[in-house]
């Protein structure tokens, strides 16, 4: 019974540290492979699209009063 709770613990501890690596390969990605004018304009981009999400609505709303 002892066997099998180590083994479980194990496999919480695998899965613990796959994940971290994968974040820390996504942050590294993200901060180091990326410069920061794409991450700008990407920001940008996202940006322009709410802005033009937030007018519709208004004008929708507009329409139904």
């Amino acid at each position: 019974m002892s066997s099998r709770i180590n083994l479980f613990g194990q496999h919480i501890w695998y899965s613990c540290t796959f994940a971290l690596i994968v974040s820390f390969i996504y942050f590294l990605n993200v901060f180091v492979v990326l410069r920061p004018n794409v991450v700008y304009l990407n920001l940008k981009v996202g940006d322009v699209r709410f802005l033009k999400s937030i007018r519709e609505s208004s004008k929708v709303e507009h329409f139904e009063v």
